[in-house]
């Protein structure tokens, strides 16, 4: 099979017709949305390549551009090294990327001029490379066995660096054994992962086909949509997969879809029905031979593997998601040689955070993007976690606060936190560690940062009542008021909201305010339409004569503090962590809390009292005064109304107060009685009670 063509073919007109439905049923909007971010990086600098530049293979989950075949089959690429026979296998060259020559130069796809692939497949393959000088070439395993690619790259001046191999694995597949058993098939998972197959059973990628057949997902879940809702569903291959099977047993997709139908496929058919639901080998590839041998099975980490069900003309997440600061590809370039902290690697690669979620040991080394299964384990929806979250429900702080019934922000807690409590400013300078990097979860809860032993005052969004959901409900709340569906919803251009992670987007011109789109819906919720999210401040916190936007007002003090701490000989870089090592304790205390605040990165909007109060306090103990010209938040600062702060009105009911009940039900009351009076005077002369005889 030559794959020809690419997406210029119906799926586009399909895909443009239904964005123009989305967008007709949308109908006019408040606010202009700016146009979609770029979804890769700009490289700057110069790109240079030498003999010592390594070749990398790449395999992509989806192609550059998604591709069908001759006759318009839809070819998916798993991005997998264990791949079914007859399966298409596409491999994108490139190199290291990792060593610099210089900050602004690094290796990359566009230093090499050119590539040459080889193929060398198992006894009596005849597979071959569409294009041994492309760089992205495509072959098909034709029979089981191992594939080695190898490649070699070169400059323009013909220099060559040094090749890379890669060797992929192609074999049939086999199902789980959760249906009948694995007596007639000593290959299948369950025999030797008995544990991971009973905690699937309880995530919904184990009635995926279920839920289809049975049209509990959608009433339009035809054959043709089934394929990741089944394993090896591929017309194009005769490997074992779940329609080769259907074939031979002669069973067809059910015409209508109601309940009973994937019962009766278990019933009739229990071979066919263990290569139904998204399962083992969707995810590992194909197992006919790992049972003798370890290597013939898949472990993917990458992004790409969830791509090829969770498509972008399926579902907007994976669009969302590169639009987010997890998809953040910007680890080799600080660590070329890898992360070689424990502390900082579980929250910064993928591997070390799985690792650390499930106990394991954690390998340091890595410097892999955080991606789908950061977040999601494919294998368990333990607790009522029905998102299949790693970390879910209670969690506790480094300092020891315990944030209850958390739910999904569990997971965003584990991270997000300082991991470094206030006692690190009393270490010795020598043993200089960076100060917190993160603060969310402690601003949040209303605790933390050096408080000099005072009690500090928090905001209501600190308020445990509200904990609950308390990430989620703000930074993927649906900026379109839709949410995410089965299928491509209007979100997916959305720069907020939802897997972005984003509140605020900048439009890519951070110093101008004028062009941002921000997510109000995750604020509307509580406190009714408001105009912007950097509402007027209650006062003037950082002294400069003017009343700004909260988040001016806090960015006034964090640049207070930073003075006061570079006037004092603290070294500043641009680079995180920003400071330099502090020589007392006193400075310490204030680079603590400098960075506890800034790092929060709401700049006041998680918790505007503790946020000014920790900056005013830290101002006062670092210069011996309070800061000129400032009001102090000393939780009797004026509280304004939101029609005071924004010049906007609250919902009605918002509005409400006792006064506002009480009376109008007095007049209510009244009313009630004279109308009463008058009824009962009328009803009197109409029939006047006959008199006694």
């Amino acid at each position: 099979m030559r794959v020809t063509g690419r997406l210029g073919d119906w799926r586009i007109v399909a895909l443009m017709l239904l964005v123009c439905l989305l967008v007709g049923c949308k109908g006019e909007q408040e606010t202009e949305r700016p146009p979609s971010p770029p979804l890769e990086l700009e490289t700057q600098g110069s790109l240079t390549m030498d003999a010592d530049t390594a070749a990398v293979i790449h395999l992509p989950g989806i192609p550059p551009e998604m591709m069908v075949d001759d006759a318009g089959q839809i070819v998916v690429a798993s991005g997998l090294e264990n791949v079914g026979v007859g399966t298409l296998v596409l491999m994108e060259g490139g190199s290291d990327g990792l060593r610099w020559q210089h900050p602004d130069h690094r290796t990359g796809p566009e230093a090499i001029a050119s590539y040459q692939w080889t193929l060398e497949g198992p006894a009596g393959s005849s597979a071959q490379l569409d294009d041994p000088t492309s760089r992205t070439p495509i072959f098909i395993p034709d029979m089981t066995g191992r594939y080695t690619v190898g490649l070699t790259i070169a400059n323009a001046e013909g220099v060559t660096g040094r090749p890379a191999s890669l060797t992929i694995h192609a074999g049939t597949w086999v199902g789980n054994g959760a249906i009948h058993g694995a007596s007639d098939d000593v290959h299948q998972c369950v025999e030797c992962h008995a544990d991971k197959i009973e905690t699937w059973r309880g995530t919904r990628h184990a009635i995926t086909l279920k839920r289809a057949m049975d049209g509990q997902a959608s009433p339009f879940y035809l054959e043709n949509c089934i394929h990741c809702h089944t394993v090896g569903n591929n017309k194009l291959a005769d490997n074992g997969g779940f329609d080769d099977l259907a074939r031979e047993l002669n069973w067809s997709y059910p015409e209508e879809l109601e309940p009973g139908n994937y019962a009766a496929l278990v019933a009739e058919h229990p071979q066919l029905a263990n290569l139904g639901n998204t399962q083992c080998e969707a995810c590992h590839g194909p197992g006919s031979d790992h049972k003798e041998d370890d290597e013939t099975i898949a472990v993917s980490l990458r992004p790409e593997l969830c791509i090829q069900c969770h498509d972008f003309l399926q579902q907007d997440r994976h669009a969302q998601w590169v639009r987010s600061g997890h998809a953040d590809t910007s680890l080799p370039q600080i660590f070329p040689d890898g992360i070689d902290n424990t502390k900082c690697s579980t929250c910064h690669t993928t591997r070390s955070f799985v690792a650390a979620a499930d106990g394991t040991e954690i390998i340091v080394g890595d410097t892999e993007q955080l991606s789908c299964q950061t977040c999601h384990d494919p294998h368990s929806a333990a607790g009522g976690n029905f998102y299949q979250l790693r970390y879910y429900g209670s969690i506790q702080l480094p300092d020891g606060t315990n944030m209850l019934d958390m739910g999904s922000s569990a997971l965003c807690i584990h991270c997000h936190n300082v991991g470094e409590g206030p006692e690190w400013v009393h270490q010795e300078p020598d043993l200089w560690r960076p100060p917190p990097q993160a603060a969310a979860a402690e601003m949040l809860a209303g605790v933390g940062g050096y408080t000099y032993g005072e009690t500090l005052d928090n905001s209501p969004h600190a308020n445990t009542t509200r904990w609950s959901g308390g990430c989620v409900n703000c930074h993927m709340v649906s900026s379109t008021g839709e949410g995410t569906g089965d299928f491509l919803s209007s979100s997916m251009n959305e720069p907020v909201g939802e897997h972005t992670f984003q509140v605020r987007f900048d439009n890519g011109t951070p110093d101008d305010p004028s062009d941002d789109y921000e997510n109000l819906r995750a604020c509307s919720g509580c406190h009714g339409e408001v105009p912007r999210i950097n509402g007027p401040a209650a006062a003037d916190y950082d002294g400069d004569g003017q009343v700004k936007g909260v988040q001016d007002e806090v960015q006034g003090l964090l640049d207070l503090v930073r003075g006061e701490l570079l006037a004092a000989g603290v070294e500043w870089s641009d680079d995180a962590p920003y400071w330099g090592p502090a020589e007392t304790v006193e400075l310490r205390a204030a680079v603590y809390n400098w960075s506890y605040v800034n790092n929060d990165g709401s700049r006041g909007i998680h918790n505007t009292a503790r946020a000014v109060e920790l900056l005013q306090l830290t101002c006062r103990q670092l210069t011996g005064r309070e800061a000129p010209n400032a009001i102090l938040r000393t939780g009797q600062a004026p509280e304004l109304t939101l029609q005071e702060r924004f010049g906007a009105e609250r919902p009605w009911l918002d509005r409400l107060n006792w006064c506002h009940l009480i009376i109008p039900l007095m007049v209510l009351g009244l009313l009630s009685a004279v109308i009463y009076v008058i009824i009962v005077a009328y009803r009197g002369e109409r029939h006047p009670k006959e008199e006694l005889t």
